[in-house]
């Protein structure tokens, strides 16, 4: 770091050639408060050394975009590996989806003779039309292809039907 003589008031700060490529180099994984620590300043000053220095600021610009890139990189590897957990995060963060379904389950009540797979499902915040409550005596579970659960079950009326793993209630058709 050298410093600049000025007329008057503290000599300004200026950051070497080689600084700079330190600069791009650490932006990826540092804030700019981070990053003006490493050089011993305060964010201010780094600040003031951008519009001074032009090409600070270019190679702060520069090695974040890189940086986000080499991630967004290997976000993309994982998605199309097929992990659920790298699917939903970028799902969430770049399509809007979101996981605001609650699903209540309550113990149906059967005097002092209460089977544990006896349940009442309801889908707070549904339309009624898509999930209404209902009774199910839970059969057995499953796995889709891509990795979601389901369960064979019967509702009330003894109809044969599969709960998807968001709550929705399909007829099953080969039961």
């Amino acid at each position: 770091m050298e410093l600049v003589k000025d007329v008057g008031g503290r000599p300004q700060k200026s950051l070497s050639e080689q600084q700079v490529q330190e600069v791009k180099t650490l932006a990826g994984v540092l804030s700019k408060q981070q990053l003006a620590a490493y050089f011993g300043m305060c964010e201010n000053t780094l600040n003031e050394i951008c519009k001074r220095q032009p090409e600070v600021f270019d190679a702060y610009r520069r090695g974040r975009a890189e940086t986000t890139v080499q991630v967004v990189s290997a976000l993309m590897d994982a998605i199309q590996r097929g992990d659920m957990r790298a699917i939903q995060f970028w799902l969430k963060t770049q399509a809007g989806w979101s996981e605001k379904h609650q699903l209540e389950i309550a113990k149906a009540e059967q005097g002092d003779n209460i089977e544990d797979r006896h349940w009442t499902f309801e889908v707070m915040g549904e339309k009624p039309e898509r999930l209404p409550p209902r009774e199910i005596n839970f059969v057995r579970t499953g796995m889709n292809a891509d990795g979601t659960k389901y369960q064979f079950s019967t509702d009330e009326a003894g109809n044969s039907i599969i709960i998807d793993h968001d709550g929705t209630v399909y007829p099953d058709d080969k039961g």
